[in-house]
């Protein structure tokens, strides 16, 4: 069963944690006929990243993996959707219940919902626009898997925005010029207070190569010192 969302078609949107790799993110030159993938997408792709989180210390390692291709009928027109899944490099990829979707288009890397068993949600959502201008934002809409029903669902808004259009991302790993920068928030409230941004960094044709979360409540001076909590770093790729 297909559920199809309509919204307004300037918001078109939706979610997820995820993270993908290129040669160059500078801006298009006179002689580009039209932008470069952010995120390049065919099956057997995959990133491998090492990750840690509060402590560096911690770490592991995880992979994310274009494990199948799908034909939707999306705006009248059949387009090519891609099944996509995050795990450990130790677990057994056959045995994933469920994979999230996403496609490629002039606009940008659009995350498309999900697939399982049980439940298919298809919704067109710019996730990474072809940047335009530092200050650039635009929403979409997070969706969650319910393991217990195997379904997806539409949870909340959240706000993407372009922070540079040429940086560098620097680690012990890998070091990775040129490349855009998209930041997004999480808030937590009550007990649990946190006001953290991640901070994406994308090459075109490689995809997602690194991404680093700030604490801004985690030092006296957060606003101009922030702490960094956990990256997300690409130490391998396979891009077909």
């Amino acid at each position: 069963m297909i559920k199809k969302q309509l919204l307004h078609p300037s918001i078109i949107s939706m979610v997820i944690l995820v993270f993908f790799f290129g040669n160059s993110c500078g801006l298009l030159g006179e002689e580009d006929e039209k932008p470069k993938d952010l995120i390049p997408l065919e099956t057997g792709n995959y990133w491998d990243y090492h990750r840690w989180y509060i402590s560096p210390n911690i770490a592991d390692t995880i992979r994310e993996e274009i494990l199948s291709k799908h034909t939707f009928l999306i705006d009248g027109q059949q387009e090519n959707v891609y099944g996509y899944q995050r795990f450990y490099l130790t677990e057994d990829k056959s045995e994933i219940e469920y994979q999230w979707l996403r496609m490629n288009d002039d606009e940008g890397s659009h995350i498309m919902g999900g697939i399982s068993v049980a439940d298919t949600l298809i919704q067109k959502n710019v996730y990474y626009k072809h940047p335009e201008s530092v200050g650039q934002s635009w929403d979409f809409f997070a969706v969650s898997y319910n393991f217990d029903s195997n379904t997806f669902s539409i949870r909340d808004t959240i706000t993407i925005e372009v922070i540079s259009l040429n940086d560098s991302f620097e680690t012990e790993f890998a070091s990775y010029d040129n490349c855009y920068v998209y930041r997004y928030s999480e808030i937590g409230q009550g007990d649990g207070v946190f006001h953290w941004h991640h901070y994406v960094y994308i090459k075109p044709d490689i995809g997602i190569v690194g991404v680093e979360t700030r604490d801004f409540l985690g030092s006296e001076d957060y606003e101009n010192n922030p702490r960094v909590t956990g990256q997300y770093i690409l130490i391998d790729r396979n891009l077909n």
